[in-house]
């Protein structure tokens, strides 16, 4: 194969979402290793990080449990 044919290849898997990019990866991994005669891949799952949907902050905000209580140091100043 050549770069000239690989170029339209590589430019689609880029636009692809990131878990999409991972699973084709993977598949073409497991066909290079397949044919080389590779019995297992490794696992690095731990590795990968799960994309949130665009507009999500699930687990990237913490908010703290007395979140809407008055501040002790504004007090003061409020009502």
């Amino acid at each position: 194969m050549k770069v000239d044919e690989l170029q339209p290849i590589i430019k689609t898997i880029l636009n692809l979402s990131p878990q999409e990019q991972f699973e084709i990866i993977t598949i073409l991994l497991r066909n290079i290793l397949d044919i080389h005669k590779v019995d297992e891949i490794p696992q690095y799952q731990d590795d990968y990080k799960i994309t949130l949907k665009a507009g999500t902050a699930k687990g990237l905000v913490i908010i703290a449990d007395d979140f809407d209580e008055p501040l002790d140091d504004f007090k003061d100043y409020m009502p």
